[in-house]
């Protein structure tokens, strides 16, 4: 996704990307040579979401992550290559030397970049509810944390607090956003699959992968001529459920289909809060459509219709079932509406 809105905003002239897409995708090639440099978002880990970043030639300002350690250590790790010996440290050098002007992280009521017409819902910073469970940090946790540490890291305990005050000064990360805490749930939640696998690799990529899709960095845009859009990477129902109990789900003109159209990530009640009158799924019927959860799903399809109308629900390929057309692709603007479909 590609926001470029007209008139006066941080994005006019510099775009912000959204994601890039599956290894070896270029799609946006011809798009972003127009400009010489772009901002850029990362809503989560993911492969499909970051691995097209290698085949982005157009210089990163600024390069927006989501305010969740294991999620920046993932990306890094995907740059990188290579496991990670420091936790944290190594990630945020790997990140600093990528070329980008900047990095960003994105929370809950956070900051975007300055603009003044974003509003973020998801990650929120209290890592206990981007975890949805309960991990208390009491002398327990810490003594067998710092034990795990020293024996499969050679991470000492002191370095976990050194690595706190980097993560800090390197991100500008409020007083609110305890980094401790993130670690130590982390290497926590790490300890617990090293115990049944007794490998640390296998460990740390159990632990990264974890609800990675309900860390996505959902924010809603609205433009000045007040169309409102909400992404929201692969969030999933725990993120929108949580939205409403706090009263703080947005609606929303335009929805970008969460992902992929998954039947595990939307809603009809979910639906009728955002109440959205244009519906956009982005997705790859050809590696999903045999799959169990298919993306999009019909039941999605079903909800979307029933919500936006037929007409109102957009796809950027084909849905196939059973070797049948469903819902059809579409390319080009959409009428009445500042979005183009390539």
């Amino acid at each position: 996704m590609l926001l470029h809105p007209y008139g006066r905003c941080l994005w006019s002239e510099i775009p912000l990307l959204i994601d890039a897409g599956p290894v070896g995708f270029t799609g946006f090639t011809p798009t972003l040579n127009r400009f010489s440099e772009i901002d850029l978002l990362l809503t989560h880990s993911h492969d499909d979401h970051i691995g097209g970043v290698g085949n982005i030639g157009t210089h990163v300002r600024t390069l927006y992550l989501p305010a969740y350690l294991p999620e920046i250590i993932k990306i890094a790790k995907f740059f990188s290559r290579r496991f990670p010996q420091n936790q944290n440290a190594a990630a945020l050098n790997i990140l600093n030397n990528l070329g980008v002007g900047n990095i960003e992280i994105l929370y809950e009521e956070g900051p975007f970049g300055g603009c003044q017409h974003v509003e973020i819902f998801n990650p929120p910073l209290d890592p206990r509810i981007a975890l949805n469970f309960e991990i208390p940090l009491n002398e327990d946790v810490i003594r067998r944390v710092d034990a795990f540490s020293q024996e499969i890291f050679e991470v000492s305990p002191n370095t976990i607090n050194e690595v706190r005050a980097f993560e800090n000064s390197e991100f500008n990360i409020p007083t609110e956003y305890d980094g401790r805490n993130f670690i130590y749930m982390f290497l926590d939640l790490m300890r617990s699959y090293f115990q049944r696998e007794n490998d640390a690799d296998s460990a740390f990529n159990n632990v990264v992968a974890y609800d990675a899709n309900n860390i996505s960095v959902v924010f809603k845009y609205e433009n000045i001529n007040q169309l409102e859009v909400l992404f929201t990477g692969d969030a999933g129902k725990t993120v929108f459920s949580r939205l409403i109990r706090q009263g703080s789900l947005p609606t929303s003109e335009v929805l970008k289909v969460p992902h992929h159209g998954s039947k595990h990530n939307l809603s009809a009640k979910i639906l009728n809060v955002i109440a959205p009158r244009i519906a956009l799924v982005s997705h790859d019927n050809g590696k999903f459509g045999n799959a169990v959860d298919t993306h999009p799903d019909t039941q999605t399809i079903q909800w979307l219709n029933s919500c936006c109308g037929t007409q109102n629900v957009y796809y950027t390929n084909n849905v196939v079932k059973n070797g049948d057309v469903v819902a059809s692709a579409h390319q080009g603007i959409i009428q009445n509406y500042q979005i183009e479909i390539c």
